[in-house]
């Protein structure tokens, strides 16, 4: 009798919290899928950005930079299209898309430490890390199966 009393006490408890808002250390279904309909909009947003971008790239000319730069092919945008998109949907944020002398794209972001991504006008995808305490960059030539498995 004690222990049904007790269990219809946490029971009217735990209403009376979700219902007057206060945090019982559960987040509610409601702001779990708030939350996740938030990180699908700023995905979607930061993707048309990084696209908007890419199109950019498209418009450049030889000598875009003044320095005999290489304009930027279409499969290597096309490439650098698909990365992005995997990049975004494995919730890596991109803080810079640039393009590069040689006709390829960079991509700058942080996975704790900073992180780049070139896509170069032959096809080759390149990893870099850079470790601040020592100060050296890690560069590895990866495939796009490779990258598309890299647990972030």
């Amino acid at each position: 009798m004690v222990k049904d009393i007790s269990n219809k006490e946490r029971s009217k408890n735990k209403i009376t919290n979700r219902s007057s808002g206060k945090n019982s250390g559960v987040e509610s279904t409601w702001s779990k899928r708030s939350r996740a309909l938030q990180d699908k909009i700023d995905a979607l947003i930061q993707l048309k950005s990084i696209l908007s971008r890419l199109a950019e790239f498209q418009q450049l000319e030889e000598n875009w930079d003044g320095y005999n730069a290489d304009p930027i092919l279409n499969s290597t945008l096309e490439l650098a299209n698909n990365i992005a998109k995997y990049l975004i949907a494995s919730k890596v944020k991109i803080d810079f898309c640039v393009p590069m002398r040689n006709g390829g794209v960079q991509f700058e972001f942080n996975l704790g430490n900073d992180c780049e991504i070139e896509v170069h006008p032959n096809g080759d995808i390149y990893f870099l890390n850079y470790d601040e305490y020592s100060n050296i960059a890690n560069k590895e030539l990866i495939t796009l199966e490779q990258l598309k498995k890299h647990a972030w």
